[in-house]
């Protein structure tokens, strides 16, 4: 039983050492994703003011951040007052670093909002926030 808290211990600072390896005033290149998300993902580091320099060449870059999102799942016909709200839209980014190719960050996210349901604004925008609003939070974090 003791062996469970070591263990989720153990897991949580290996990915704080890895989230540490992201340097501030770095460079990063955001690689081109399903459903234009790098697009939103480029928008939201400039909007949350990320401390990184975003580069269009992956070979002047520190870091690349690759990822995958996916277009509107949901469909109205067989969701019911009594049906709980499901994302519509997800993404899922991963950050590695150029050279030694070892991941340092990954994270995923949809566009439910538990609040307001289906008349909350949702899409790849609200998916890109929430992504690199996470992203901020685990930079922060070290």
């Amino acid at each position: 039983m003791i062996r469970l808290p070591l263990l989720a211990l153990l897991a949580a600072s290996l990915a704080f050492a890895q989230t540490s390896a992201l340097k501030p005033g770095s460079t990063i290149f955001i690689d081109k994703m399903p459903n234009d998300l790098d697009a939103f993902i480029r928008a939201e580091f400039v909007k949350q003011k990320l401390p990184f320099a975003v580069v269009l060449d992956p070979e002047s870059a520190q870091y690349i951040m690759t990822g995958t999102g996916t277009e509107e799942q949901g469909r109205r016909w067989h969701q019911g007052w009594l049906t709980a709200e499901q994302d519509r839209t997800s993404g899922a980014l991963m950050v590695i670093e150029r050279e030694s190719q070892r991941m340092l960050w990954a994270g995923e996210a949809g566009d439910r909002s538990l609040w307001w349901g289906a008349m909350a604004r949702g899409g790849q925008r609200k998916v890109a926030a929430r992504l690199v609003s996470r992203f901020k939070k685990d930079i922060k974090r070290r």
